[in-house]
């Protein structure tokens, strides 16, 4: 490959099963100094094969992922790829492979410190880091034009770095950061910059001990308005200030032994317009909504237990309710509001459906389906009005 003197553009953005299957990129790819586009540099242990190789590589644009960084030599290599000056890249992932293998944390810092990029990158995504503090560039100003950012699987760190800080973050994705436990108000940054002036979504994934997200302060997250919770399951706190939530996501962070849920926190967001709730081992809901003043959309999906949810349930003001794959789910609430949009309902055959207190007949059929197998028609053909509050159940023409 090195005698390719002229190649401008290898592309080695391939599947996960793929990817495992490449251990080292071809000795000596440093001496194509003509590549433009390389979408994965795979770091080698044999010489010729190590992170000093894209040295010059000072015409990479697009997008580049650097993976298995725990084979990296030395920090003498890392400074010798020499990030800082590939100008034009906009995107910058950085993966740490093998967590099986002995760590040393210094090394790690030393190798992280040394691949800052330049501050045209734009997306930055950082998975098995192994240390436990991220170095200081990832919140600096050379970093301000990052607008989405994901760390995932950095099971060492113990807390996040000042995120908050960096002005034009819009999407942040923080994922299997196992040692981390609170998340408080550092989290939001200090400075003219602080408490994410731009950030519009944030998911929380996978954080076994994360216990709490606190200290949020008045006017920090005001543009946020997505938030996903996703198998956090000691997670029972989360901010009293998120003033422009509209859609909120909670999937599998339910413990059984905590009598306090997130979902008795949803009072606290009155800005928030659709809910989802997901993967809830119970059969019954324990919340109430129907004082909520906002929430119009529902979907409630994977509750293999839930047998019904409550009467007086559902919000007034709710236009549209999902249900899906929810086998054991015998009837929804007496006094459902009158639904003004859509009603979707994805429900297993075989199970008795009750609206406002009365069975859903055959002869509903033409305006409601319930399916066993694939996906229901689009419910815009079924007009809505046959759900009405009244005892007929439907519409009189």
């Amino acid at each position: 490959m090195r005698k390719l003197e002229n190649l401008r553009h290898l592309d080695l953005s391939f599947n996960k099963e793929v990817a495992c299957l490449i251990s080292s990129m071809p000795s000596q790819i440093g001496r194509l100094t003509s590549i433009q586009t390389l979408s994965r540099f795979v770091v080698g242990k044999k010489k010729g094969c190590g992170i000093g190789e894209l040295k010059d590589h000072i015409h990479l644009n697009g997008d580049l992922c650097i993976s298995n960084l725990h084979n990296v030599c030395s920090q003498e290599e890392v400074i010798k790829a020499n990030l800082q000056e590939k100008q034009c890249l906009d995107s910058l992932e950085l993966q740490w492979g093998n967590q099986n293998l002995p760590i040393n944390e210094d090394t790690d810092k030393e190798v992280l410190k040394h691949l800052q990029p330049h501050s045209n990158v734009k997306q930055l995504k950082v998975k098995g880091y192994r240390a436990t503090k991220f170095p200081d560039w990832i919140t600096s100003p050379s970093s301000s034009n990052i607008v989405i950012m994901k760390l995932s699987n950095c099971k060492k760190c113990q807390s996040l770095p000042p995120l908050g800080q960096l002005p034009l973050l819009k999407e942040l994705l923080i994922e299997g950061m196992d040692g981390v436990v609170y998340v408080d108000k550092e989290f939001c940054g200090y400075g003219a910059n602080k408490g994410f002036p731009s950030l519009e979504k944030i998911c929380f994934k996978s954080m076994k001990s994360l216990r709490a997200w606190t200290g949020v302060r008045e006017g920090e997250l005001s543009s946020l308005r997505q938030l996903i919770i996703k198998d956090c399951f000691c997670l029972v706190e989360l901010p009293r200030r998120l003033p422009a939530l509209v859609e909120l996501e909670i999937e599998s962070s339910y413990h059984p032994n905590e009598p306090k849920t997130l979902l008795s926190l949803l009072h606290r967001f009155t800005s928030l317009n659709s809910l989802i709730i997901a993967a809830f081992p119970t059969n019954d809901l324990h919340f109430q909504l129907q004082d909520h003043p906002t929430i119009e959309c529902i979907e409630i999906w994977d509750c293999e237990e839930l047998i019904s949810l409550p009467d007086n349930w559902l919000p007034v003001h709710l236009t549209s309710l999902a249900i899906k794959r929810c086998p054991k789910l015998m009837c929804l609430p007496e006094h459902m509001p009158a639904l003004q949009a859509h009603v979707d309902a994805y429900l297993n055959a075989g199970i008795s459906i009750y609206i406002n207190g009365q069975p859903v007949h055959a002869n509903l059929e033409a305006e409601f389906s319930i399916v066993s197998n694939g996906e229901p028609p689009t419910m815009e053909e079924y007009p809505v009005a046959s759900f009405s509050c009244n005892p007929h159940l439907r519409d009189e023409e």
